[in-house]
């Protein structure tokens, strides 16, 4: 297991008037994120990408990149066909469960630049 497993950045930005109503579209987008399945083609196509882009590194750069990433999250550089394998094995129940817990709004953190007359507001939304 690693150390940096559940490290990462997702971040939405919008400049508006209305924070509050965009915080409120933005957390039920991400609901929507979290409870709707991907489609089987969507999924096919997001595996072929992912395996085309490990496939084609053509750079030096490229390939030591893609092995410190291995060496970080798997502890040990594992083989082209290995991380082929584990893209397929990905299923559309997978995609939920990780959804579920990445996009979870209890765990974000939220900035909004405003009154701090909002700070109740867009702490009881998030809850």
């Amino acid at each position: 297991k690693s150390d940096l497993e559940d490290m990462g950045i997702f971040y939405t930005y919008i400049y508006t008037t209305k924070p509050m109503d965009a915080l409120s579209a933005i957390v039920g987008e991400l609901d929507k994120m979290r409870n709707t399945k991907v489609s089987e083609e969507e999924l096919a196509r997001v595996k072929f990408r992912a395996k085309s882009n490990l496939l084609c590194r053509e750079s030096s750069y490229a390939f030591a990149e893609g092995n410190a990433g291995s060496l970080l999250f798997h502890g040990r550089v594992i083989s082209e066909e290995e991380f082929c394998a584990k893209i397929d094995s990905v299923t559309e129940e997978d995609i939920i469960e990780a959804a579920r817990d990445v996009l979870d709004i209890s765990k974000a953190t939220v900035a909004i630049t405003g009154p701090k007359s909002l700070r109740k507001e867009v702490e009881d939304m998030i809850k």
